[in-house]
């Protein structure tokens, strides 16, 4: 007897996903949360990262899916909880926190490889996040102060980490 080929092998834990992503966004609009049905569309892109997600760790798509995966997913979330706090969590104060999903992406898919491949993706995304962790007291109106006029002041601390980092390299070689 011939085995047969599961197209969807984990249907239940699709289903699941589905149901609990959906319900969770119904609840939100009849319990009063959320105000109108219309602020419910994040939850598509949601379930479109979470499929990507799906297909890369269950049916062996390729490993690129996983960066729109995780930036579909965190922003849709993102959007969810922006609706919900509306009043504060504007999105002229939560832009730099797209930055940093877009670094958490390129990170997750630059672990999969090695050697300097590695280094070329995991390097920019780092770079995103840290730009956007200086943007966010900014945005976020933590930091009274115009931000040139910070940056006009610190910014010779990056040839202070630039140094950081040399040394560090210099200190991993000599160890070989």
């Amino acid at each position: 007897m011939k085995k047969r080929r599961v197209r969807v092998p984990h249907k239940l834990l699709l289903g699941s996903v589905f149901f609990f992503l959906v319900g969770t966004g119904l609840l939100l609009v009849t319990s009063g949360l959320l105000p109108r049905y219309e602020d419910l569309w994040p939850i598509p892109l949601t379930l479109l990262g979470l499929l990507f997600i799906y297909l890369v760790k269950v049916n062996n798509a390729p490993s690129g899916y996983i960066v729109p995966g995780i930036l579909f997913t965190l922003s849709g979330l993102l959007l969810v909880l922006r609706t919900l706090l509306t009043p504060y969590l504007t999105m002229e104060r939560i832009w730099p926190l797209f930055m940093t999903i877009a670094g958490i992406s390129l990170s997750m898919y630059g672990r999969r490889f090695t050697g300097t491949f590695r280094v070329k993706i995991i390097v920019p995304a780092v770079i995103m996040i840290i730009l956007s962790l200086l943007f966010l007291p900014f945005s976020f109106d933590l930091v009274r102060e115009r931000f040139s006029s910070v940056v006009t002041v610190w910014w010779p601390v990056l040839f202070i980490f630039l140094s950081l980092g040399l040394f560090g390299e210099y200190l991993r070689k000599k160890k070989k």
